[in-house]
């Protein structure tokens, strides 16, 4: 499976989903949809290919693709490290815990795995609830980019 990620654009702040890069320190995403196009060998000195459609986006903003999705089959991201800070592109979910409680949470990646952390604090690690989605209930609700209180806990 190739990582996927999201970002939101830097000209239009709206969220675009395709293949991270960074190319002379400008974070961008690849859209899947994008295509490979032949250069001129006129204006490059020979058949060159370019990929069309990088788009620019807030380094804080990016996000991976967990492999996992919510209880409505939405795809779950998850806040990374990028250049040593973590960035603010996870989901906020919302999980069914046992006794009827439940717990918010932003998703984010620590220690090889990505996982659900409480604003207690506490967490578990998504492969482990997601087996049991009807189960655990998890609900995308938000996202760490949209609602920063979530980096504070």
């Amino acid at each position: 499976m190739i990582a996927k990620f999201r970002g939101w654009t830097i000209e239009t702040n709206r969220e675009v989903k395709g293949y991270y890069c960074v190319v002379q320190g400008k974070h961008y995403i690849i859209p899947e949809d994008a295509e490979l196009g032949r250069l001129d060998p006129d204006t490059t000195g020979s058949w060159d290919y370019a990929i069309g459609g990088f788009v620019e986006v807030h380094r804080k903003t990016v996000g991976q693709f967990t492999g996992r999705e919510d209880k409505n089959k939405k795809e779950i991201y998850g806040s990374i490290p990028i250049n040593g800070k973590m960035s603010k592109g996870g989901d906020i979910v919302k999980q069914k815990l046992e006794n009827y409680l439940t717990r918010t949470g932003r998703v984010d990646f620590h220690d090889g795995a990505f996982r659900v952390v409480g604003s207690d604090g506490t967490y578990d690690y998504l492969h482990n609830l997601t087996r049991f989605v009807s189960e655990y209930a998890i609900e995308i609700i938000g996202n760490v980019a949209d609602n920063p209180e979530f980096l504070e806990k």
